[in-house]
Protein backbone atom coordinates (compact mmCIF):
# COMPACT_ATOMS: atom_id res chain seq x y z
CA UNK A 1 0.00 0.00 0.00
CA UNK A 2 1.40 3.39 -1.02
CA UNK A 3 0.31 7.01 -0.64
CA UNK A 4 0.85 10.18 -2.66
CA UNK A 5 -0.24 13.80 -2.28
CA UNK A 6 -1.05 16.76 -4.53
CA UNK A 7 -1.58 20.44 -3.68
CA UNK A 8 -4.63 22.56 -4.40
CA UNK A 9 -4.10 25.84 -6.24
CA UNK A 10 -5.22 29.37 -6.92
CA UNK A 11 -4.37 31.49 -9.96
CA UNK A 12 -3.06 34.97 -9.11
CA UNK A 13 -3.07 36.18 -12.71
CA UNK A 14 -3.17 34.81 -16.24
CA UNK A 15 -6.02 32.26 -15.96
CA UNK A 16 -6.97 30.65 -19.29
CA UNK A 17 -5.03 33.29 -21.24
CA UNK A 18 -2.13 30.80 -21.11
CA UNK A 19 -3.72 29.09 -24.11
CA UNK A 20 -2.71 32.19 -26.11
CA UNK A 21 0.89 32.09 -24.85
CA UNK A 22 0.26 34.66 -22.11
CA UNK A 23 2.21 33.72 -18.96
CA UNK A 24 0.40 33.08 -15.70
CA UNK A 25 1.40 33.17 -12.05
CA UNK A 26 -0.26 30.64 -9.83
CA UNK A 27 0.17 29.45 -6.27
CA UNK A 28 -0.26 26.22 -4.39
CA UNK A 29 -2.43 26.45 -1.30
CA UNK A 30 -1.73 24.50 1.91
CA UNK A 31 -4.52 21.99 1.33
CA UNK A 32 -3.89 18.61 -0.28
CA UNK A 33 -5.57 15.57 -1.73
CA UNK A 34 -4.10 12.30 -0.49
CA UNK A 35 -4.38 9.14 -2.58
CA UNK A 36 -3.71 5.62 -1.34
CA UNK A 37 -3.19 2.73 -3.75
CA UNK A 38 -3.70 -0.74 -2.31
CA UNK A 39 -3.26 -4.01 -4.21
CA UNK A 40 -6.22 -6.39 -4.14
CA UNK A 41 -6.00 -10.16 -3.91
CA UNK A 42 -8.77 -10.76 -6.43
CA UNK A 43 -10.68 -9.08 -9.23
CA UNK A 44 -9.30 -6.83 -11.97
CA UNK A 45 -8.95 -3.15 -12.77
CA UNK A 46 -9.48 -0.53 -10.09
CA UNK A 47 -12.13 0.48 -7.59
CA UNK A 48 -12.46 3.89 -5.99
CA UNK A 49 -13.38 5.09 -2.52
CA UNK A 50 -13.71 8.89 -2.48
CA UNK A 51 -13.67 10.32 1.04
CA UNK A 52 -12.97 13.94 0.14
CA UNK A 53 -15.06 16.78 1.53
CA UNK A 54 -17.00 18.32 -1.33
CA UNK A 55 -19.16 21.06 -2.69
CA UNK A 56 -22.54 19.27 -2.65
CA UNK A 57 -22.97 17.19 -5.80
CA UNK A 58 -19.45 17.76 -7.14
CA UNK A 59 -18.18 14.18 -6.87
CA UNK A 60 -21.30 12.71 -8.44
CA UNK A 61 -21.12 15.17 -11.32
CA UNK A 62 -17.47 14.25 -11.98
CA UNK A 63 -17.82 10.45 -11.85
CA UNK A 64 -17.44 9.88 -15.61
CA UNK A 65 -14.58 12.39 -15.84
CA UNK A 66 -12.84 10.72 -12.91
CA UNK A 67 -13.15 7.28 -14.46
CA UNK A 68 -11.74 8.47 -17.78
CA UNK A 69 -8.90 10.19 -15.95
CA UNK A 70 -7.84 7.12 -13.96
CA UNK A 71 -8.06 4.89 -17.04
CA UNK A 72 -5.85 7.27 -19.01
CA UNK A 73 -3.20 7.49 -16.27
CA UNK A 74 -3.16 3.71 -15.83
CA UNK A 75 -2.51 3.36 -19.57
CA UNK A 76 0.18 6.06 -19.62
CA UNK A 77 2.02 4.45 -16.69
CA UNK A 78 1.76 1.02 -18.32
CA UNK A 79 0.09 -0.66 -15.36
CA UNK A 80 -1.40 -4.14 -15.84
CA UNK A 81 -4.39 -4.02 -13.53
CA UNK A 82 -5.73 -7.31 -14.84
CA UNK A 83 -2.87 -8.99 -13.01
CA UNK A 84 -2.54 -6.33 -10.28
CA UNK A 85 -5.99 -4.96 -9.38
CA UNK A 86 -5.99 -1.99 -7.00
CA UNK A 87 -8.20 -0.05 -4.66
CA UNK A 88 -7.83 3.73 -4.90
CA UNK A 89 -8.77 5.76 -1.82
CA UNK A 90 -8.76 9.55 -1.98
CA UNK A 91 -9.12 11.88 0.98
CA UNK A 92 -7.31 14.91 2.40
CA UNK A 93 -8.25 18.45 3.41
CA UNK A 94 -8.58 19.95 -0.09
CA UNK A 95 -12.22 20.67 -0.92
CA UNK A 96 -13.55 18.75 -3.92
CA UNK A 97 -14.98 21.59 -5.98
CA UNK A 98 -14.31 23.73 -9.04
CA UNK A 99 -11.57 26.36 -9.02
CA UNK A 100 -9.10 24.95 -6.48
CA UNK A 101 -7.33 22.35 -8.62
CA UNK A 102 -9.22 19.38 -7.17
CA UNK A 103 -8.91 17.22 -10.28
CA UNK A 104 -5.21 17.98 -10.70
CA UNK A 105 -4.55 17.13 -7.07
CA UNK A 106 -6.15 13.70 -7.55
CA UNK A 107 -4.07 13.09 -10.67
CA UNK A 108 -0.81 14.11 -9.00
CA UNK A 109 -1.48 12.14 -5.82
CA UNK A 110 -2.48 9.03 -7.81
CA UNK A 111 0.64 9.22 -9.99
CA UNK A 112 2.83 9.51 -6.90
CA UNK A 113 1.12 6.62 -5.14
CA UNK A 114 1.44 4.35 -8.19
CA UNK A 115 5.06 5.38 -8.69
CA UNK A 116 5.85 4.18 -5.19
CA UNK A 117 3.63 1.09 -5.17
CA UNK A 118 4.84 -0.28 -8.51
CA UNK A 119 8.44 1.02 -8.31
CA UNK A 120 8.09 2.87 -11.61
CA UNK A 121 11.13 5.09 -11.08
CA UNK A 122 9.39 8.27 -12.24
CA UNK A 123 10.95 11.63 -11.38
CA UNK A 124 8.99 14.82 -10.68
CA UNK A 125 8.79 15.67 -14.40
CA UNK A 126 7.27 12.27 -15.09
CA UNK A 127 4.78 12.72 -12.24
CA UNK A 128 3.73 16.06 -13.70
CA UNK A 129 3.33 14.53 -17.16
CA UNK A 130 1.17 11.65 -15.93
CA UNK A 131 -1.00 14.12 -13.99
CA UNK A 132 -1.36 16.29 -17.12
CA UNK A 133 -2.49 13.21 -19.04
CA UNK A 134 -5.02 12.52 -16.29
CA UNK A 135 -6.40 16.04 -16.61
CA UNK A 136 -7.61 15.21 -20.13
CA UNK A 137 -10.39 13.19 -18.50
CA UNK A 138 -11.70 16.32 -16.82
CA UNK A 139 -10.86 19.18 -19.18
CA UNK A 140 -10.51 17.90 -22.74
CA UNK A 141 -7.30 19.79 -23.51
CA UNK A 142 -5.74 20.90 -20.21
CA UNK A 143 -3.45 23.90 -20.09
CA UNK A 144 -1.06 22.21 -17.66
CA UNK A 145 -1.42 24.99 -15.09
CA UNK A 146 -3.15 23.04 -12.35
CA UNK A 147 -1.15 19.83 -12.49
CA UNK A 148 2.15 21.74 -12.53
CA UNK A 149 1.53 23.72 -9.36
CA UNK A 150 -0.09 20.69 -7.74
CA UNK A 151 3.10 18.73 -8.44
CA UNK A 152 5.72 21.33 -7.54
CA UNK A 153 3.99 23.48 -4.92
CA UNK A 154 5.12 27.02 -4.19
CA UNK A 155 4.44 29.96 -6.50
CA UNK A 156 5.10 29.37 -10.17
CA UNK A 157 5.29 31.50 -13.29
CA UNK A 158 3.95 29.35 -16.10
CA UNK A 159 3.91 29.77 -19.85
CA UNK A 160 2.96 27.52 -22.75
CA UNK A 161 5.44 27.81 -25.61
CA UNK A 162 5.52 26.77 -29.26
CA UNK A 163 1.79 27.17 -29.80
CA UNK A 164 0.22 28.68 -32.90
CA UNK A 165 -0.42 32.03 -31.28
CA UNK A 166 -3.13 34.28 -32.67
CA UNK A 167 -2.75 38.00 -32.91
CA UNK A 168 -3.16 39.46 -29.46
CA UNK A 169 -5.74 42.13 -28.99
CA UNK A 170 -5.21 44.96 -26.55
CA UNK A 171 -6.59 43.04 -23.60
CA UNK A 172 -4.26 40.08 -24.08
CA UNK A 173 -1.25 42.37 -24.42
CA UNK A 174 -2.27 44.09 -21.20
CA UNK A 175 -2.59 40.79 -19.34
CA UNK A 176 0.85 39.73 -20.55
CA UNK A 177 2.32 42.96 -19.21
CA UNK A 178 0.45 42.52 -15.93
CA UNK A 179 1.90 39.05 -15.44
CA UNK A 180 5.43 40.44 -15.74
CA UNK A 181 4.66 43.32 -13.39
CA UNK A 182 3.00 41.07 -10.81
CA UNK A 183 5.93 38.66 -10.92
CA UNK A 184 8.35 41.49 -10.19
CA UNK A 185 6.16 42.85 -7.40
CA UNK A 186 5.82 39.41 -5.82
CA UNK A 187 9.55 38.76 -6.09
CA UNK A 188 10.40 41.93 -4.19
CA UNK A 189 7.66 41.39 -1.60
CA UNK A 190 5.52 44.35 -2.70
CA UNK A 191 2.10 43.00 -1.82
CA UNK A 192 0.34 46.35 -2.24
CA UNK A 193 1.41 46.45 -5.88
CA UNK A 194 0.59 42.75 -6.30
CA UNK A 195 -2.95 43.43 -5.10
CA UNK A 196 -3.34 46.50 -7.30
CA UNK A 197 -2.42 44.48 -10.40
CA UNK A 198 -4.83 41.71 -9.38
CA UNK A 199 -7.62 44.31 -9.22
CA UNK A 200 -6.73 45.71 -12.63
CA UNK A 201 -6.63 42.22 -14.10
CA UNK A 202 -10.06 41.43 -12.70
CA UNK A 203 -11.44 44.46 -14.56
CA UNK A 204 -10.24 42.90 -17.81
CA UNK A 205 -11.81 39.56 -16.92
CA UNK A 206 -15.09 41.35 -16.20
CA UNK A 207 -14.96 43.14 -19.58
CA UNK A 208 -14.41 39.81 -21.33
CA UNK A 209 -17.32 38.14 -19.55
CA UNK A 210 -15.08 35.85 -17.49
CA UNK A 211 -16.43 36.87 -14.10
CA UNK A 212 -20.01 37.33 -12.91
CA UNK A 213 -22.01 39.57 -10.63
CA UNK A 214 -21.66 37.49 -7.48
CA UNK A 215 -17.90 37.25 -7.75
CA UNK A 216 -17.61 40.92 -8.62
CA UNK A 217 -19.59 41.74 -5.49
CA UNK A 218 -17.37 39.51 -3.35
CA UNK A 219 -14.20 41.07 -4.76
CA UNK A 220 -15.53 44.55 -4.10
CA UNK A 221 -16.48 43.55 -0.56
CA UNK A 222 -13.03 42.10 0.14
CA UNK A 223 -11.35 45.27 -1.09
CA UNK A 224 -13.67 47.46 0.96
CA UNK A 225 -12.60 45.50 4.05
CA UNK A 226 -8.94 46.17 3.40
CA UNK A 227 -7.80 43.38 1.07
CA UNK A 228 -4.86 44.46 -1.08
CA UNK A 229 -6.52 43.01 -4.18
CA UNK A 230 -9.14 40.50 -5.31
CA UNK A 231 -10.10 38.71 -8.52
CA UNK A 232 -11.87 35.71 -9.97
CA UNK A 233 -9.65 32.60 -10.00
CA UNK A 234 -9.91 29.50 -12.14
CA UNK A 235 -11.78 28.55 -15.26
CA UNK A 236 -13.79 31.64 -16.08
CA UNK A 237 -17.17 32.42 -14.55
CA UNK A 238 -16.23 29.83 -11.92
CA UNK A 239 -17.28 29.74 -8.30
CA UNK A 240 -14.15 31.14 -6.65
CA UNK A 241 -12.45 34.46 -6.08
CA UNK A 242 -9.13 35.06 -4.36
CA UNK A 243 -8.41 38.00 -2.05
CA UNK A 244 -4.90 39.03 -1.02
CA UNK A 245 -5.08 39.62 2.75
CA UNK A 246 -1.58 39.73 4.30
CA UNK A 247 -1.48 38.90 7.99
CA UNK A 248 -3.77 36.86 10.19
CA UNK A 249 -5.71 39.88 11.45
CA UNK A 250 -6.72 41.07 7.98
CA UNK A 251 -7.35 37.55 6.74
CA UNK A 252 -9.63 36.82 9.68
CA UNK A 253 -11.45 40.13 9.23
CA UNK A 254 -12.29 39.52 5.58
CA UNK A 255 -13.05 35.82 6.02
CA UNK A 256 -15.28 36.43 9.05
CA UNK A 257 -17.29 39.04 7.16
CA UNK A 258 -17.88 36.58 4.32
CA UNK A 259 -18.74 33.73 6.67
CA UNK A 260 -21.22 35.91 8.53
CA UNK A 261 -23.18 36.07 5.27
CA UNK A 262 -23.02 32.29 4.78
CA UNK A 263 -20.22 32.46 2.20
CA UNK A 264 -17.73 29.61 2.53
CA UNK A 265 -14.05 30.61 2.69
CA UNK A 266 -10.67 28.94 2.46
CA UNK A 267 -7.97 30.60 4.57
CA UNK A 268 -4.61 29.92 3.01
CA UNK A 269 -1.09 31.23 2.57
CA UNK A 270 0.51 31.90 -0.81
CA UNK A 271 2.62 29.00 -1.96
CA UNK A 272 1.52 26.31 0.45
CA UNK A 273 4.59 24.25 1.32
CA UNK A 274 6.85 23.95 -1.75
CA UNK A 275 8.56 20.61 -2.28
CA UNK A 276 12.03 22.13 -2.66
CA UNK A 277 11.74 24.98 -0.10
CA UNK A 278 11.73 27.59 -2.88
CA UNK A 279 8.95 30.07 -2.24
CA UNK A 280 8.83 31.58 -5.75
CA UNK A 281 10.20 30.10 -8.93
CA UNK A 282 9.98 30.60 -12.67
CA UNK A 283 9.83 27.36 -14.66
CA UNK A 284 10.97 27.60 -18.26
Amino acid sequence: MSTGKGFGKTILIGDQFVLWEVPAILSAIPFETECTVERLESGSGWILEDNRIEVPGYKKAKEKDSSASFDRMVEVMGLDLEKNPIKITVAGDLLAGSGVGASAAICVSFARACNQEFSLGMDILDINHVAWEGEFGYHGLPSGLDNTVSTYGGVIKYRIKDENAELFNQRLATVKSQVEDLGQALSRGDLKETGRIMNENHKILIDMGLSHEKLISLCDKANSLGAYGAKVTGGGRGGYMVALTPGKELQDKVAAAFEAEGIATIRATIGGKPTDSTSFQILK
